[in-house]
Formats: structure tokens, sequence, C-alpha cells
């Protein structure tokens, strides 16, 4: 098969993913079950199948982790993103049955799965203990980009005391991304709340803002690895993750 069908199949079977619809309910399944008391929930990245996470190992990297949790996947596409209504729907459909099962909930996910990652933990910190943002989606870079200056002049994102400006409407959220980061600097800050970690590759093009986030957490909450934004890179990032097991403490 040649390089161009290749990129052709991609990108309609993103154009696919656009297009679906929030009110679809959300689909769940479970990876690895074993009553254990705790759980990792992945989400996926944009137009990206459930089945990526399974194809590059991650649910075998868990079970051989020091403390293994069972693992969830959830197709939580993009129009769930575009609608404005993942944290809700996410917590209505799948953490809150989770809460009743589980001691402990985390959060996992890839590109804009972190981004969703991130939002849902700031909206209902209640369901959520930890989070892990692999690569993560942190807004749309040329909005992002001159707030990222203001960060980091300041000394970094566990010293910036905001201003931090307000979401002037809920689907304006990809592009207003200072509401989210405000989350992640009470993160940095060690404010109550979910455990923040943050995994990247040092040659992925959204680098420079994971940088930054990382520079303001505990060094043992940041993995770095070379690479790039590849789920090569990603599955390599997961298992440096689950080595340390942040769900254990």
């Amino acid at each position: 098969m040649s390089r161009w069908l290749v990129a052709a199949l991609a990108l309609g079977t993103l154009g696919c993913s656009l297009l679906r619809s929030s009110r679809e309910p959300l689909r769940a399944s479970m990876l690895v079950e074993g009553r254990r008391d705790c759980v990792v929930v992945l989400l996926p990245g944009l137009g990206d199948a459930p089945e990526r996470f399974d194809q590059h190992g991650f649910a075998e990297a868990l079970e051989r982790s020091p403390a293994p949790c069972d693992l969830m996947v959830v197709d939580s596409h993009f129009g769930y993103y575009r609608d404005a209504v993942l944290p809700e729907r996410l917590a209505a459909e799948v953490l809150s049955p989770l809460r009743a099962r589980y001691l402990r909930t985390w959060l996992v996910g890839v590109s804009l799965g972190g981004y969703g990652a991130a939002l849902t933990a700031s909206a209902r910190p209640d369901l959520v203990d930890g989070v892990v943002l692999i690569s993560p989606f942190l807004g749309v870079p040329r909005r992002v980009r001159p707030f990222v200056e203001q960060v980091e002049a300041s000394g970094g994102l566990d010293r910036y005391q905001g201003p931090f400006a307000a979401l002037s409407a809920p689907r304006r959220h990809f592009v207003e991304a200072e509401p989210l980061w405000a989350w992640l600097s009470s993160r940095a800050r060690a404010e109550p709340g979910p455990r923040l970690v943050l995994a990247f590759g040092t040659e992925d093009g959204f680098s420079w803002k994971h940088r930054v986030l990382g520079d303001g957490l505990e060094a043992r909450d940041v993995v770095e690895l070379r690479g790039r934004h590849s789920w090569e890179t990603f599955a390599a990032l997961w298992r440096e993750v689950v080595q340390a097991s942040p769900w254990r403490s």
C-alpha cells in the first residue's frame, strides 16, 4: 500500500471521527479487570481508535507494574470536546459508577485525551484522584504562547499569580485555555486536588508547553524521553510511568 493511500485513509478516518455526535452514549470497555482497589481510565487522542492502547501494549505494561490497577478505555471522540460536554458525560457515565467500585480512580490521556483528562479533573476533582497527561494538547498554540511567555517571565507556573482570563463560553475552551492553565497552576503549587503527572517526548512539537508545565511540578511527577508526537513515544512514556506507579502513593 502506498504512503499516499495510507495518508488518505488516515484523513478519512479522522474526518469521520470529527463528525461523530456527542449524543452517542460513551463507549467504555475494560482491558484489565481483577477486582483491584484502583482503576486507570484511558482517553485516546484526536481521531484515535480506543484499540490503539491495546495495540501498543498499555494493558500489558500496567499488568507488569509494581502496583497494578484495573484498566478501562473510553471512546471519548472529538464530538464530546466540540460540544463542550466531555467532563459532564464522563463524570455521569463512567466516573461516578467507578467511584462506587474503586478506592482510587486515575485518568490517563494521550494528546487530546490528555487535555480531556485535565479538563475533567479540573471540573470534577471529587471523582478523580490523579491524572497522567501523556504529550497533552494544552490549547491552540497561537493563543496559548503569549500566556506561556508571561508564565516563564514570572519564574514558572508554580509562582505565577495570574491574572487568568475567564472562559467566555463553553465551546471556546480550545482557544481560551487559560482557565485550564489556572488549574494546572494550582497543581504546580500543590494545592488540594488530584495529583498531576506529566510525560512527554523532548522532540514533540508541543514540548515548549510541556516544559513550562513540567518545570513547575515535582521531579517525581515528570517523565521526559527522546521522541516525537507519536504512539511509539506515548507507549515508551507509559512504560516509564507504570513502573513508578504514581497511583500507589
